[in-house]
Parts: structure tokens; sequence; C-alpha cells
């Protein structure tokens, strides 16, 4: 007869390196597991946002959104950035973000544009698409009317390495 002394954990598994959120724990200790993901999401979305813009700040100007208020105040997206944190190919983040910005969309509009994105990502991932074909089905010409179909600049010029 198996010995059974170990219980399951409980809860949503860890997917994310636990040496990386012990050292956000240090740095946030009063937050949850849970905070401390939204942090590294948030924090790894604007990266590539802020890479985005120092590659070509003219082009990639609706960043501004993520960044600035209109009043030029300080203020971050920190919820729209963290959805957008869980999008893991940085042309398809990038191209949602542009899309964002542009519409000007409030906070739930925005979830909903990324669940809506991270779903064709989900669903072209079981259908064996390759990166290409999924980042048209994450972002089509209706979503982002006006994209081109080509990745902003920005995008072609940051590494795939996530």
């Amino acid at each position: 007869m198996e010995n059974i002394s170990e219980k399951p954990k409980r809860g949503r598994p860890v997917k994310y390196n636990p040496e990386c959120l012990a050292s956000f724990d240090k740095i946030y200790p009063h937050y949850s597991r849970r905070g401390l993901v939204e942090i590294l999401l948030h924090s790894r979305a604007a990266v590539v946002v802020n890479e985005a813009a120092k590659c070509n700040p003219q082009k990639n100007a609706w960043i501004k959104y993520f960044m600035s208020d209109p009043t030029g105040e300080r203020i971050f997206h920190k919820t729209v950035l963290a959805a957008l944190g869980r999008i893991e190919q940085k042309r398809v983040l990038i191209k949602t973000a542009k899309v964002i910005a542009t519409r000007r969309l409030r906070t739930a509009e925005a979830l909903q544009e990324v669940r809506r994105v991270c779903y064709r990502l989900a669903v072209a991932a079981l259908d064996g698409l390759d990166d290409e074909a999924a980042d048209c089905a994450a972002v089509d010409a209706e979503e982002g009317a006006d994209l081109d179909g080509e990745a902003p600049d920005a995008a072609e010029k940051i590494p795939e390495s996530s």
C-alpha cells in the first residue's frame, strides 16, 4: 500500500521562477504571491514598451498613453500593463498595446482586448500554427484597423528572448 504522507498543494501552480518571486518579495514584503506576479508582469510589459519607445520615439508616440497622462503628470496604467505582460510574444504585446493606446480604451475594455488576444494565441497554439500565423490570428486587421498587418519597427528590433 502506498504511503500518502504529503498532500497535494492547493491553489494555482507556480508559473514563474521562485527565485525571481523571492527577490520581488524582498522589495515588496507586504504583497501576496499573486501580487508579486502582477508586479512581475507589469514590469515585463513596461520594459518591452519602453524598449519600443527608445527604438523609434516619433513613430511610437502612442506609448505615452502607458507612461503619462495628457496633462504631463507621470501615470502608469498598471492593470493594463500587467495584463499585457501575460502576452509572451513581444511583437504581439506591442501590437496589442498600440491598439489599446490609439483607441484610448478604458481599463475594462483594454483587459477584454488582452484576454481576446491571449485566447486567440492559445487557440492558434492548439491548432499548431507557427508564430507568424499566431501573430495574425491574435491581432487581426479589424482589431487593429490602424495597423498595416506588419509589426511596428520597434518590435522588429527587440530580440524575442523572453
